[in-house]
């Protein structure tokens, strides 16, 4: 684009006559627009010149009326040629909340008496709020300045200051010169009392014509010190006015005659780039809160209305009851620019219960990391810091705002018995809160350790009901342990037991039913059923008895354990007595203990032929006596003893080989 010279025209003057419209028409249609706003953005910020609104109830609210809702979902609307605080509040009664109840109020308002209009700003509680006015005190015209925040954000760094501005009107280089001290004023006030990387916002009307402008340059310029550097979001440079190559920027004149009743305004036609949205650094930078350049735009500015009254045609794409509206309202239009918000991060659950996982198993859960914030939105950039016995998802993530959410899985090392606890953590760039805890916690137990008996492992044994004559064999038990169990260790399950070979005779006493073994040994009754074995000699019987274990099946990683198998052996023998089945006469006899060898208990069987003194006792290999078992009267027949492996200290008795004495 080539910039051209041209005349320039007075930037204002208030004049009275009337256009041939129809504004009875244009107020009827106003439920229509009202009805009909746009999807709500994050943030928009919209910068208006109302032309000298006064006090009055102004003839032109009907037209506000149409445009304001016409534009749709504004949250910050910064005003200039405000007359007076009674200006402030019908404007606010009787354009803003009289088409949006309840939803507006309006900033302190800073009155210059010197200047016969001031800046005002209008807001919505709903979204943003408010935490500091003030003004610069600029001259010859007024600087007010405002700093918010967006609702449902506290910290500091989401702060947002808009100053409203208009700059002296008029070209030529008196009028330059005056706008270059208000820029220059404006300039070192945010160089100097806000820091790099503040959000900041000048808007307004600045009566400037071209981007070589010195006053232009003091705002837009790198100097030594740039915290208060703006930047003009459409980047255009060149010579604005009456330049058909910006038609598409121009904001003024809506009028090119004068309107009925008076209200003023400058007139020639659109052809004008007077009103402006500058921004800084920080909120171009794409990261956090930030503006989002492609939504600037003249409201009702076509491009096809060069040096033309905006109603002429053709009709703008908002149509041509808004097309009339915005001609009878102001001079200016109104210019307008979306921000996307912060990334807001939340994250569920925030702890995580692994239980209790046996060794080597399976320990993963889920968390869902979510950008809650309102589209659009900065995308949530997150990663994840473990904590030890611990695995995290590795890297960065990124998590659009809206989105259903990210589901992450944490980890939690099984490779060792322990009970494990910490803290992850989700860093995040969400302002309000860059670090979320997540409470991870679970404890690992080793396999169960089945075992014949308490103290050694011990996978087979035998259970002997010794030799006895029919009618004589007595129940044994076999127990079985979970060895070493302890709050580290999973509970064994005992789930099946099976009896081969014995021809049937030998069983479980009541039957099996499955058992969990923690710290006390499960004990199982044996018996054999001698009835009906009666023979010429001694005939043994043998059966394999098979239990079935595992770890408890309620715990991830639970596994098959090792069968534990018992052999059971019964002798029966014929009558030693001769005496046929009289159940009276017996023989002294002392049996092999069972099982053997052992590691727990072991049992020693005898039988009396009659009743008298009896000494049971063991020796060790050098005959000296280890234990005394038995030492007193017994009556004829079968006795069994046990030995739990003790001496008469009862300490456990050394590996070795022992003897017995009846």
């Amino acid at each position: 684009m080539t910039p051209f010279l041209s005349s320039p025209r007075p930037d204002r003057g208030f004049f009275h006559s009337r256009s041939a419209r129809s504004w009875m028409a244009l107020a009827a249609t106003l439920a229509v627009f009202a009805g009909a706003a746009t999807p709500a953005l994050a943030l928009r910020v919209c910068a208006y010149n109302l032309l000298n609104y006064d006090n009055l109830n102004s003839v032109r609210d009907a037209a506000f009326q149409t445009v304001i809702p016409a534009i749709g979902n504004i949250d910050v609307l910064s005003v200039e040629e405000m007359q007076d605080q009674t200006a402030v509040n019908n404007f606010l009664n009787n354009v803003l909340n009289a088409v949006e109840p309840g939803q507006w109020a309006a900033a302190t308002y800073f009155d210059d008496p010197t200047m016969s209009f001031n800046q005002a700003l209008f807001y919505r509680p709903s979204t943003v709020t408010i935490v500091a006015a003030d003004t610069l005190g600029n001259a010859p015209r007024d600087i007010s300045y405002y700093t918010f925040h967006p609702v449902g954000y506290t910290t500091p760094a989401v702060d947002v200051t808009i100053f409203a501005t208009h700059f002296k009107a008029s070209s030529g280089s008196t009028n330059e010169a005056t706008r270059l001290v208000e820029a220059q004023r404006l300039r070192l006030f945010m160089n100097t009392q806000f820091p790099a990387g503040s959000n900041l916002i000048v808007c307004g009307d600045f009566n400037m014509y071209n981007s070589g402008e010195p006053a232009y340059q003091e705002l837009t310029g790198s100097q030594a010190d740039n915290d208060g550097r703006m930047f003009d979001p459409l980047n255009a440079p060149g010579t604005w006015h009456n330049n058909a190559s910006f038609s598409w920027l121009h904001t003024q004149s809506t009028r090119t005659g004068f309107l009925t009743p008076g209200d003023g305004g400058s007139t020639g036609g659109v052809d004008d780039r007077f009103d402006f949205i500058l921004t800084s650094a920080a909120l171009n930078d794409g990261v956090g809160l930030d503006q989002i350049a492609s939504t600037y735009r003249a409201f009702g500015e076509d491009g096809n209305h060069f040096n033309q009254e905006l109603s002429a045609p053709p009709t703008i794409p908002e149509g041509q009851v808004v097309q009339d509206a915005l001609e009878r309202a102001s001079d200016h239009l109104p210019v307008l620019m979306d921000f996307q918000v912060p990334a807001l991060v939340s994250v569920s659950p925030q702890s995580l219960d692994f239980g209790t996982v046996v060794l080597g198993g399976a320990a993963d859960l889920t968390t869902t990391v979510t950008n809650v914030a309102v589209s659009p939105a900065d995308v949530l950039d997150y990663s994840f810091t473990g904590a030890a016995g611990f695995t995290v998802p590795a890297g960065m993530f990124a998590e659009a705002a809206g989105g259903g959410g990210d589901l992450q899985t944490i980890s939690m090392d099984t490779t060792a018995p322990g009970v494990l606890a910490g803290t992850v953590q989700v860093a995040s760039d969400d302002p309000d809160n860059p670090s979320v805890s997540i409470a991870v916690g679970g404890t690992v137990v080793a396999h169960a350790a089945p075992s014949l008996s308490g103290l050694a492992t011990v996978l087979a044994d035998t259970s002997d009901f010794g030799a006895h004559e029919e009618g004589f064999f007595t129940d044994l038990s076999v127990q079985v342990s979970n060895l070493g169990f302890g709050g580290l260790q999973a509970l064994l399950e005992v789930y099946d037991a099976q009896i081969t070979g014995g021809g049937g005779r030998f069983s479980i006493v009541g039957g099996f039913s499955p058992v969990g073994v923690g710290a006390t040994a499960a004990s199982f009754g044996l018996h054999f059923d001698d009835a009906g074995t009666t023979a010429a000699g001694d005939t043994t019987y043998t059966a394999t008895l098979v239990f079935s274990t595992r770890d408890d099946q309620a715990l991830p990683g639970a596994a098959n354990r090792a069968d534990l198998t018992v052999t059971l052996t019964a002798t029966v023998q014929a009558n030693l007595s001769g005496l046929g089945d009289d159940p009276t006469h017996f023989a002294t006899l002392l049996r092999a203990n069972h099982p053997n060898p052992f590691a727990g208990p072991t049992h020693i069987a005898f039988q009396l032929a009659r009743e008298g003194s009896v000494r049971l006792t063991i020796y060790d290999i050098q005959g000296r006596r280890v234990r005394r078992l038995v030492e007193g009267g017994l009556g004829a027949g079968d006795h069994d003893v046990v030995w739990d492996g003790r001496n008469d200290a009862g300490r456990a008795a050394r590996p070795g080989i022992y003897f017995y004495s009846l």
